[in-house]
C-alpha cells in the first residue's frame, strides 16, 4: 500500500470571504506547509478571466475555434502554474526533478477569497524544478501521483479522517461531436 503525503496549499485575503473581485491589484498571502509566506498577485482582470473561461467551454452545437481554444488553455495553464510555482515550499513539497515518490501527494488546496474559487487549478503543470516532468499537467502525469482537493478555509474543528487505502474514481464522457481517446 502506498503512503499518502498531504502537502496543504493556502491562499488568503485580507477581509471577508464575499465581495471582491478578481484583479492584479488584490495581494493574497500564499502558504504551503511550515514554509515562510508570500505574496501572491493573479494576473486577469474579473471580466478578462470570464470572457477565458468562456472560451474554454465546450460549445455543444457550434463550430469551435479550436485553436483559439487550446490557446487561451495554454495560457489559463502557464499562468496558474506560475501561481502556485511562486509559494515556496510548494516544490519543496512535491518532490526534486529526477525523484520518485513513494506514494500519492494530497494536494490540499486551502481558499479564503471566493473570487479563487473560480480559477481551474486543475490545469496546472508541473512546477520548475519538481519530479514529474515540467511542462506536464501535474494531475496527469504518473512519476509523482497527484490529487488536488479544495476546500474554504474555516473555524471549523471537525477533523476529517482520510482513509488509508485511497480509492480513485474516473469519470469517463462522450460528447455527441466528440471521442473518447482510447
Amino acid at each position: 500500500m502506498k503512503k499518502i503525503n498531504k502537502v496543504s496549499l493556502e491562499f488568503l485575503r485580507h477581509g471577508p470571504a464575499h465581495n471582491q473581485l478578481l484583479s492584479p491589484l488584490t495581494q493574497y498571502l500564499g502558504l504551503c506547509g511550515n514554509f515562510g509566506a508570500c505574496t501572491v498577485q493573479v494576473t486577469y482582470e474579473h471580466q478578462e478571466f470570464l470572457s477565458r473561461l468562456k472560451s474554454l467551454r465546450y460549445n455543444l452545437g457550434a463550430t469551435d475555434d479550436i485553436e483559439r481554444r487550446q490557446q487561451d488553455l495554454n495560457e489559463t495553464s502557464e499562468n496558474i502554474t506560475t501561481i502556485l510555482a511562486s509559494v515556496p515550499g510548494l516544490r519543496a513539497s512535491l518532490g526534486p526533478a529526477g525523484s520518485r515518490s513513494a506514494g500519492i501527494t494530497h494536494l490540499d488546496l486551502v481558499l479564503s477569497a471566493a473570487e479563487l474559487a473560480m480559477l481551474p487549478f486543475e490545469l496546472v503543470k508541473v512546477p520548475p524544478g519538481c519530479a514529474g516532468g515540467e511542462g506536464n499537467y501535474l494531475l496527469l502525469q504518473t512519476l509523482l501521483p497527484v490529487c488536488l482537493t479544495r476546500r474554504v478555509r474555516s473555524s471549523s474543528n471537525t477533523m476529517i479522517i482520510w482513509p488509508q487505502k485511497p480509492k480513485i474514481l474516473f469519470v469517463i464522457a462522450q460528447l455527441p461531436h466528440m471521442s473518447v481517446p482510447a
